[in-house]
């Protein structure tokens, strides 16, 4: 196999070494190996309701078994064989809530996952969501986040 592709699924993953070792089995020698992935920390996003803020990412944060995959991936490619080549930022930053944009994708996806999950109350979640759109209608709304491409190839 020349090249094998990864976005957003390494998060996911409980046994990323072993992923990284499969990828490094199934590829030819030079094979290249490119992974994207969110590193949650990197994760801005402004409200005046810090504490409700931080129960929706904690929420949130459940629905993954790594928030630094970009992080930890490097070590473990060259520890797999490969020799990494880059690791590219890609960030999002919105200071508007735009209909077809990812923090608004995100607040839908945040808020369904922390209410069927009982992590916060329906109301609680209307409520984050309620106040996202009032900064945005007052221009007060910032979110950005990053999203890392890591390049490797076998050696």
């Amino acid at each position: 196999m020349d090249k094998a592709v990864s976005v957003q699924v390494f998060e996911y993953l409980d046994d990323i070494p072993g992923a990284i070792a499969e990828a490094s089995r199934v590829l030819k020698p030079g094979g290249r190996l490119v992974i994207g992935d969110i590193h949650l920390d990197s994760l801005v996003w402004f409200s005046d309701e810090k504490d409700r803020m931080d129960r929706m990412i904690a929420s949130w944060d459940q629905h993954f078994t790594q928030r630094d995959v970009p992080a930890i991936l490097p070590s473990i490619a060259r520890d797999a064989g490969f020799i990494v080549e880059g690791v590219a930022p890609l960030t999002t930053c919105d200071h508007e809530l735009k209909p077809d944009g990812l923090a608004t994708m995100m607040m839908q996806l945040m808020a369904r996952y922390a209410v069927d999950n009982s992590h916060v109350p329906a109301e609680e979640a209307a409520a984050w969501l309620a106040e996202q759109k009032t900064l945005a209608a007052q221009g007060r709304f910032f979110y950005a986040l990053t999203h890392f491409v890591v390049s490797a190839r076998k050696k």
